[in-house]
């Protein structure tokens, strides 16, 4: 007993786990050698700490297996609230990722729309080029780009038009 007295006052943690029938760290064996902060646990039952002993000696907390079940449930009870978030979190990003998803099927309708409207937005430059042969040749090398300034405003992009048909 005084090898064990001895151990518990020269650490800091001490687990108790014997086959007493009755506390065997008592509050007047506790108290000559515990010196500095100690934690002591107890998970025995019966219990072989007096913790309410143990608890009332400076610089000395006592658990035991009745502590420790209540320590579990509370954090069982913070993973069970943050699972609730944590699954908040991913059916937004799922109806995100599907909403991005569907968007992918008019990716082939919209380039095709794109590939239409600069065929349009040629032909019709090429149809006005001859009258514009009095302009000087620099500013008519920089007609096709203007015309394609000219085009882009007026025709929106179905990208943008699709996604605001998306469910959010």
């Amino acid at each position: 007993m005084g090898d064990m007295l001895g151990c518990v006052g020269t650490h800091h943690v001490t687990f108790a786990c014997t086959g007493a029938t009755e506390p065997i760290l008592t509050s007047a064996d506790l108290a000559r050698v515990i010196k500095k902060p100690t934690m002591l646990v107890d998970i025995s039952v019966p219990r072989n700490v007096d913790d309410e002993g143990a608890n009332a000696i400076e610089g000395c907390k006592a658990y035991n297996v009745d502590d420790l079940k209540a320590v579990v449930q509370a954090n069982q009870a913070r993973r069970k609230k943050l699972m609730v978030e944590a699954e908040e979190v991913l059916k937004e990003e799922l109806q995100s990722f599907e909403s991005w998803q569907q968007s992918l099927g008019s990716v082939p309708m919209i380039s095709m729309l794109q590939m239409r409207a600069e065929r349009i937005r040629s032909e019709e430059f090429r149809k006005v080029e001859s009258k514009l042969q009095v302009l000087r040749r620099p500013l008519l090398s920089s007609s096709p780009p203007l015309s394609v300034k000219m085009s882009n405003p007026q025709t929106p992009d179905p990208l943008d038009a699709s996604r605001s048909f998306a469910p959010r």
